[in-house]
């Protein structure tokens, strides 16, 4: 049986389907992380050919949650001082909705994602250095080698908030659970709460999640009860007062940018 591309188990066949109907796959289990995994995923290229999926209906009221979700979180952990003199990058950044979001609410954001065109965010691009926070929202599902992803990330920072949906004890069966994503095909590795243990413990993080979908890792202790304490503040709409803490970038932005043309216009 295959080696887990995530820790470099064993693995035993859990169940097979089609993908993008037309190609036949096995999923396998990890008999030691429990990382969920589809079986030599050759299509991706093909998958790829849009970076946005077109059943992806939800992603604008996603990234707004989102943004209120991220926001709250980073008060928690950071606190507004901390906040205020940070950077911080979206990995997997998509179209750049969210990182104009963070930014138009004040925080310094910046874009990444090599299959997606910056549409929201130009010009506030991945550079060099370290960064005090990433975001990865629904990108750990895409990951081919998911311990590439987490030793890359922590080289740059202390924290990771991120997205995707668990699976149970046990993988449920392909017609019970639409984010097996058959027809589109780009995600290919699940995650269940023994595998973000695993994850925590390998690169030795302490980690918070929801048991659904919101996850956060972090090199430093994070508060006690930190989700409930996110769900709550959401709850009570606290985001709203922590944004009036900061000042926008939207016209800022715009007056870069329009610096930033009227150079290349002279050149």
């Amino acid at each position: 049986m295959t080696a887990c591309r995530n820790c470099g188990g064993q693995t035993r066949l859990s169940h097979n389907a089609t993908i993008m109907g037309k190609h036949p796959v096995d999923y396998v289990v990890c008999t030691c992380c429990q990382y969920l995994q589809v079986v030599d995923p050759h299509w991706l290229e093909q998958a790829y050919a849009e970076s946005i999926n077109l059943s992806d209906t939800g992603l604008v009221s996603r990234n707004i949650n989102l943004s209120r979700s991220v926001l709250i979180s980073l008060f928690a952990v950071h606190g507004v001082g901390k906040i205020r003199n940070s950077r911080y990058l979206d990995y997997g950044g998509g179209y750049g909705l969210f990182v104009r979001l963070m930014r138009d609410i004040g925080l310094d954001f910046y874009w990444h994602d090599p299959f997606s065109e910056n549409l929201f965010s130009r010009g506030f691009e991945r550079s060099g250095g370290q960064y005090d926070g990433f975001v990865a929202f629904e990108v750990l599902e895409h990951l081919e080698f998911p311990g590439r992803f987490f030793e890359e990330v922590f080289q740059q920072t202390d924290l990771l908030i991120c997205s995707t949906e668990l699976y149970g004890d046990s993988p449920p069966p392909t017609a019970e659970w639409d984010y097996y994503a058959l027809s589109h095909g780009q995600h290919i590795g699940f995650f269940n709460s023994s595998t973000l243990r695993f994850i925590a413990s390998k690169y030795q993080l302490d980690h918070a999640s929801d048991g659904r979908g919101f996850h956060i890792f972090s090199r430093d202790r994070l508060p006690q009860c930190l989700i409930l304490l996110v769900k709550a503040l959401r709850f009570m709409r606290i985001d709203r007062m922590i944004s009036r803490a900061f000042t926008s970038k939207t016209l800022s932005d715009h007056a870069m940018m329009v610096e930033l043309e009227s150079q290349a216009k002279v050149k």
